[in-house]
């Protein structure tokens, strides 16, 4: 199955299990219906430290583009202690196929309730709390998703149990991931103009490991087991699986400029975009799982021939 079979297996899944989109809709329907967490006054505090520091390091004698800098980022923090922004987005774990609006289109209702964030440990708090638990809600997508990848009845209980090892296991997965993450920002402003060596080497780890929620939530992979299935996927079938990642990309990065139009439109216009995000976003993530299960199958069938010789 090429790439194109897969990502057209994946929308005639979603037109005939159209509630797998279900979750994806109710969530962007919380973050657009539901109050809103702001961190406005945190970020006009952090302007005001910023602005009480300046006097101090001119008198310091520090160089005058670091003083500019200082200003602009005073200006950002200025700017984005008014605008409407709403910290209930950490749910959305886009990384991991969760399909959602919330990142390309910003949707400002007149009447909703604001919950304010006004200490810093209260920031950490709730992005930890987040992104925790929109960890769990994308486990549950997943789980459901590879519930339909398997062909088994969905059970409740079943479902239940799925989701808890699904989150589980992403937890751990994603702890080294995102250290490596921060392992390479931090190592590309020490490489200066070679920057882009530790730039490319996290691509290709991302690259190789891109299956591994396919991997836990279909398969049952264990955390490790995950990476070392995604790995062996993606060497064997490394074009076309870095052609399914860029189509996937550019639909779910192109299609977000349609959302914005939608969304600034009307109320009927974010109606529409939230129901389009969530059938071609479930599609694309299905094309993903789609994908991987083919290989996964040949690859089997592969390992036993060999076996068999």
């Amino acid at each position: 199955m090429g790439v194109i079979d897969a990502i057209g297996a994946g929308f005639r899944l979603v037109v005939r299990k159209p509630l797998l989109m279900l979750i994806p809709i109710l969530l962007d329907l919380f973050l657009w219906l539901g109050p809103r967490l702001s961190v406005q006054p945190i970020a006009a505090k952090a302007a005001q430290q910023l602005l009480d520091l300046s006097p101090r390091l001119i008198e310091m004698g520090a160089a005058e583009s670091n003083i500019e800098s200082l200003y602009l980022l005073v200006d950002l923090l200025q700017r984005s202690s008014t605008e409407q922004g709403n910290l209930f987005v950490r749910l959305v774990w886009g990384f991991l196929g969760m399909p959602s609006i919330a990142e390309t289109a910003l949707w400002q209702p007149t009447e909703r309730s604001v919950l304010y964030v006004s200490e810093y440990w209260q920031l950490f708090l709730f992005n930890l709390s987040l992104l925790v638990l929109g960890l769990l809600i994308t486990a549950a997508f997943l789980s459901i998703l590879g519930n339909q990848m398997r062909g088994e009845p969905l059970r409740m209980d079943r479902l239940a149990e799925w989701t808890i090892t699904t989150w589980l296991r992403l937890v751990v997965v994603l702890i080294p991931v995102g250290f490596s993450v921060l392992v390479t920002l931090f190592a590309m402003t020490l490489f200066g103009p070679f920057a882009v060596v530790p730039l490319i080497g996290l691509v290709w780890l991302l690259i190789y490991i891109s299956f591994f929620p396919q991997a836990i939530a279909m398969a049952g992979h264990s955390p490790l087991g995950a990476i070392l299935s995604s790995a062996q996927i993606v060497r064997i079938n490394l074009w076309p699986t870095i052609r399914l990642l860029l189509v996937v990309l550019v639909l779910s990065n192109g299609l977000g400029l349609l959302w914005q139009r939608l969304v600034a439109h009307s109320t009927l216009g974010v109606i529409a975009a939230i129901a389009a995000s969530a059938f071609v976003g479930t599609a694309l993530t299905a094309a993903l799982f789609v994908f991987y299960r083919d290989r996964l199958i040949l690859l089997h069938s592969m390992l036993y021939q060999q076996r068999s010789a």
